[in-house]
Parts: C-alpha cells; sequence; structure tokens
C-alpha cells in the first residue's frame, strides 16, 4: 500500500510541475485556460497512473498472453518501463520480488503514518465543516430580494460580502442593503462577476479541490495548486467582467468597496469576489489587461498533452501487463503445495560446511528427490533459483570453501546436519517450481524456516566490451538448441548443437557454443558467460557490455594467481593439469586479445539470505513415510 501511495505521488508531483510548465507558457493567454490546466492538476490526484494502467493492461493489444515478454528485448523493455512508472513496490510485486517467508513483525511505520495522516484529515475537514456552517447560517437567515439576475437571489444580515452558494443548483447570497452602499454600476459589476462564478461552476471544481485537500493535505503542492485555482478563477470572472462592462476604474471601486465593507467568505466552495491577490488583481483591472485567445498551434499543443496524459499510462499498461501475467502465474504456484512430504535425517553428515547437495538429487514432473542436503543448501536450492535469482551474485553450487556464501545466518547445525526430502505433488511438470516455491513452503513448515533478502556492497568483476572492439559475432537464429526439461527436442535440434555447450581441460581451455552475452533473465546458470568466468574469478562478475546474444567461441591463458578457480582448492577430480598451454596471456589478456572483452574492478549492491530462525524438522506424517525411495526404484529413479 504505502508502496503504490508513493508512486502515486510522485506521479502527481511529476503531473503538478508540468502543469506549472503549461501554465506559465501561457501567461498571456486567457485566466480561464489556466484554471483548466490547474485543474486537471488537481485531478490528477484523484486518478492514480496505475489506474490508467490496469485499464491498459486489460486493453487485448499485446496482452493476451505473457508470450509478449518471451524475448529478451520485449521483457527488458517491459521492465524498464515498470521501473520507470512504478519504482517504489510493495511487498511480493513483480518488480522486486520478495521472500515470502520472511519474518513480519508489526510494521509500525505503517501504522504511525496512517494516524498521523487520519488526524490530518480530520483536522481539514473539520475546518471546512466549521465554514460551510457559518455559511448555512447565512443562508438560513436570508430572504428573497428582487435582483435582476438568472438565478435566485437572496439577502441576508451580517458581514458576508456577495458569494454564489451551492454545487448544483446555486443561488446568490448578497449582503442586505448592499443597494444601497455600491452604486448601480459598481453593484452591476459585482454581479456580472458572480453569475460569472455560476456559468463556470467554480463551486464544483473547488469542492473537488476541497477534497483533494482533505486526502493530501501533507502534500505542499496540493495546497499551491489550491491557490493558483482561486487566483485564476477570480482573474477569469475579471477578465469576464472588463469583456462586458468595459469600465476598468468602476469595477475596481466596486471590489475595493466590497472588501472594506464586508468579510471575505470562509469556504473556497462559495464563490465570493474578493478572493486571490487583490493589489495585482486591481493592477491588472486598471491596466484593462484581458488575456489573449489561444492560438491554433498552442489548441493543438494541449489537445496533445491532454491525449498523452491518458495515452502514456494506458501504453504504459500494455507492456507491463505480460509481466504482471507472470508475476500472478508464479504466485499461484507459490500457494502450492507438496500432497505428500518426507523429511528424514541422513546417517552420514555433509563433507563440507556449505555443502550444498548430494548424489541423487532429482527433480521430474510431480515429483522431487533431495539426498543428504543441508539446511544451508536446502534454502540456497529454495531461494536462489534461477526464478528468483539474487541480484550480482553466482548462485552457483559452492563447490570451493572460499566461495562467498549467498546463504547467511542460522543454527550450528545448519552446516553440520543432513537431510533426504523426497516429496510428491500430482500435476506439477515444472522443476522451477518444484524446488522453488513449493520447497520453500515446505522449509517455513517442517523446518520453521524464516528468512529475508539483505544487500551489501561487494567487490566484482564488470565485463565491458574492449576499447578494440569485440572479436565474435553472434550465433544466428536455430544455431543451437536449449534443452527444456519436460518439453520435446525441437525438430531443429538435428542440425544444431545444443545451446550453453561447453567442453575444455578445466585448466585454461575451453570452447563454448551458444553462451549468452547479456544479462538475459531466461539463461539458465552456466549458459552465461559471466557464470563461465566465476568459475576461474571465484568472484562475482556482473555483464555491462549491453549485449544481447549468444556466442561461440574458443578462450586459452595460462592460469596464474589471478584465476583463484585454477589454482586454488576444489578442483579435485578434473584432469590433470598441464605443464604447458597454448597460450602464455593470462585470463585477463586473453578476453581482450582473442574475444575483446575487457574485466575491470568495481564495486555494486550484491543480495544474500539471511536465516532468521529454524528449528530442527519435525516428524513426517504417517504418509510421507509411504513415500517410494528413488533409491529404492521410486518414481524418481
Amino acid at each position: 500500500m504505502i508502496g503504490a501511495l508513493t508512486n502515486h505521488l510522485w506521479q502527481s508531483t511529476l503531473f503538478v510541475v508540468a502543469a506549472g510548465l503549461m501554465a506559465a507558457a501561457l501567461r498571456k493567454n486567457g485566466a480561464h485556460v489556466r484554471h483548466r490546466v490547474w485543474m486537471l492538476a488537481s485531478l490528477k490526484f484523484l486518478l492514480p497512473f496505475a489506474l490508467l494502467m490496469s485499464l491498459g493492461g486489460a486493453l487485448p493489444i499485446l496482452t493476451s498472453t505473457a508470450s509478449t515478454v518471451r524475448s529478451p528485448s520485449a521483457r527488458d523493455l517491459s521492465v524498464v518501463v515498470n521501473q520507470i512508472a512504478l519504482p517504489f513496490a510493495d511487498d511480493g510485486s513483480f518488480s522486486s520480488p520478495a521472500l515470502t517467508t520472511a519474518q513480519r513483525a508489526t510494521d509500525w511505520t505503517a501504522i504511525v503514518i496512517g494516524a498521523t495522516w487520519a488526524w490530518g484529515f480530520i483536522v481539514v475537514v473539520l475546518m471546512r465543516v466549521r465554514g460551510w456552517r457559518r455559511i448555512r447560517a447565512a443562508v438560513r437567515a436570508s430572504a428573497p430580494v428582487e435582483l435582476s439576475a438568472p438565478v435566485p437571489v437572496r439577502a441576508s444580515p451580517g458581514l458576508l460580502e456577495p458569494g454564489v452558494v451551492g454545487l448544483f443548483r446555486p443561488v446568490l447570497l448578497v449582503p442586505a442593503g448592499i443597494e444601497h452602499t455600491l452604486t448601480s454600476k459598481q453593484l452591476d459589476a459585482v454581479l456580472a462577476h458572480e453569475l460569472c462564478h455560476v456559468r463556470r461552476r467554480d463551486n464544483l471544481t473547488s469542492a473537488i479541490h476541497m477534497v483533494v485537500e482533505a486526502l493530501f493535505w501533507f502534500h505542499p503542492l496540493v495546497w499551491f495548486v489550491g491557490a493558483r485555482l482561486v487566483d485564476e478563477r477570480e482573474r477569469a470572472c475579471d477578465e469576464h467582467v472588463l469583456r462586458v462592462c468595459g469600465e476598468p476604474r468602476i469595477y475596481a471601486e466596486s471590489i475595493l468597496n466590497v472588501c472594506k465593507l464586508y468579510v471575505e467568505s470562509p469556504i473556497a466552495c462559495v464563490s465570493g469576489v474578493s478572493g486571490a491577490d487583490l493589489k495585482k488583481r486591481v493592477a491588472a483591472i486598471m491596466g484593462n489587461r484581458v488575456g489573449l485567445k489561444l492560438s491554433v498551434a498552442r489548441k493543438v499543443t494541449l489537445t496533445i498533452a491532454a491525449v498523452l496524459a491518458i495515452v502514456l499510462p494506458l501504453a504504459a499498461g500494455t507492456l507491463v501487463a505480460p509481466l504482471r501475467v507472470l508475476a500472478e502465474a508464479q504466485s499461484s504456484k507459490a500457494d502450492r503445495k507438496f500432497d505428500v512430504a518426507s523429511v528424514k535425517p541422513c546417517e552420514t553428515k555433509a563433507a563440507g560446511p556449505s555443502r550444498n547437495g548430494g548424489a541423487g538429487n532429482q527433480a521430474s514432473p510431480s515429483y522431487l528427490y533431495l539426498s543428504c542436503v543441508t539446511l544451508r543448501g536446502l534454502v540456497n536450492i529454495a531461494y536462489a533459483g534461477q526464478n528468483n535469482p539474487l541480484k550480482n551474485r553466482h548462485s552457483g553450487a559452492d563447490f570451493v570453501p572460499d566461495y562467498p556464501k549467498s546463504v547467511r545466518g542460522g543454527p550450528p547445525w545448519a552446516d553440520s546436519d543432513t537431510y533426504t526430502i523426497e516429496a510428491k505433488a500430482e500435476g506439477v511438470t515444472e522443476r522451477a517450481t518444484l524446488t522453488g516455491p513449493m520447497l520453500r513452503a515446505l522449509l517455513e513448515d517442517r523446518f520453521q524456516l524464516k528468512a529475508h533478502r539483505a544487500t551489501e556492497q561487494q567487490s566484482m568483476y564488470a565485463l565491458t566490451v574492449a576499447k578494440s572492439g569485440l572479436k565474435i559475432k553472434p550465433l544466428a537464429p536455430g544455431q543451437c538448441w536449449e534443452y527444456e526439461p519436460g518439453k520435446p527436442v525441437p525438430a531443429h535440434a538435428e542440425n544444431a548443437s545444443l545451446c550453453g555447450l561447453v567442453s575444455g581441460d578445466g585448466w585454461g581451455s575451453f570452447q563454448a557454443h551458444g553462451v549468452w552475452l547479456g544479462d538475459a533473465a531466461d539463461a539458465r546458470e552456466g549458459t552465461r558467460m559471466v557464470d563461465m568466468l566465476w568459475r576461474f574469478l571465484l568472484s562475482n562478475v556482473i555483464d555491462r557490455t549491453a549485449l544481447n546474444a549468444r556466442y561461440t567461441f574458443a578462450l586459452d591463458f595460462t592460469p596464474d594467481d589471478t584465476t583463484p578457480g585454477v589454482q586454488g582448492p576444489g578442483r579435485a577430480g578434473l584432469t590433470e593439469r598441464p605443464t604447458t598451454f597454448k597460450s602464455n596471456a593470462t585470463i585477463f589478456q586473453a578476453l581482450e586479445q582473442q574475444l575483446g572483452l575487457h574485466l575491470e574492478p568495481t564495486k555494486a549492491p550484491s543480495e544474500y539470505i539471511v536465516i532468521d530462525h529454524a528449528e530442527r524438522p519435525r516428524p513426517n506424517d504417517p504418509a510421507a513415510d509411504a513415500l517410494p525411495s528413488a533409491r529404492a526404484g521410486g518414481p524418481g529413479k
């Protein structure tokens, strides 16, 4: 709620600034035009762009399915549009995914903000009610009077200035005996001013803005807009009187006499004659300043601006809607739980302090089997998977001791006790659903897990295009195919290689086919250049190449102290280290010389997960013990 309100406020503020610039450009034109511009700025506070975006998202154009954002360019455009239009997202928003398992304490900030707003709202309403009661008392004490006017005229005792009362059935309320205190020409000028308010329905527009002031009393620009509305409406009526009567001196004297003899209306929706800056008004009246009519060019410009104010949010809604469809789909998956699940402690302990998994891990349609995994490893699988990646942090298996852990905190046994999880969910065919939201729900239930995301500044490398230019060419469509679990192999696979296929000696020479350059959101881990570089540098690498395509290349280099992934521990099982290498270049030099890419040290925000609370799992339900184990030839085999 706070995120949506913040978005609305900054959008409305920007709209007011734009209205101010437009009003300044129209300063030589009629005041009635500027009044309309400021009225639109006021109405914007009652019409959130998010409402128009939702309407745009409901249109069939570009929003029939989520397939609109399948291509990286379309998705990137949708994300950019969403971040510009709605940068402040509430928890659960697709633009900024949050952990559903975060421990949520009472949001005292929201309570304090809500209470403060309510207090201010009540104060403003009470002030308006008090002013309106004074007007109602004057109306009740009034009596009809014979004056030539198209609306009823009533004379009231007291010193209240002439004014129009009522929104839809206006009544002209004048002080008793005003015909004796003003000359006939001065009275005609005052009546012409008030009847202009009636024709313009200024009471109705003022009442609408009073609602805006009550709802957004804390926003200073709301009160600024209110002052501009009063000023421009009075100037508009002044210009009308000058055009009709044509006697500036008499009209100015009538206003000054009213100000000397009577008091101003206590409420803005009762249009009087003495509002706004009297000194500037009298100066404009004596100068016989009547605004110029709008030229054709300005009429066209105002029309285009008004149309864009409606069309742009609708267009933004059509672009963002597919992302919302995907988010809703993911949300529905997040509500799904395993039909039956077994969590059993392993007899053997984990091999290392940050072991991410064990042998025999499987995730097939409707079935999940994880063998002897630590709690930290389970959290890493469930919360840092492909569908919910950590920002600027490699989330692969931590197979080396100096891997910068993406999961922190938790009890001491989070790195020692290991558990085997076996679970079934009929009808669930996507691996990402089983190992993502459904596994998270299981950890919440069995381990009483509470976790949240945090961010820190971290040293890493930025991958950019070298000054000498890129030396590799992107693959043409169809030159590689990507394996998707549960989906058939495409027809063109016979004449193409598997995307993301990497081979080499594991030390300083490898060949890559169909590897991503660019931050493709749908690229699987291991199929991106930054993931490959991490395995050699053991440091996060972020892609700033501004590219977005697959490439095939070979890279040869000589490992040294700058490649800890080769020199360091954790390489057991690889082939014996060669004594000579094809290239004497370091990995940094080889990237520039052979590929046209450059790595430079940088710092950037990096996300990680914090375990706030966890307990050893409670016993299985009897039905879970009946699950056939993958090791015994069950459905996961």
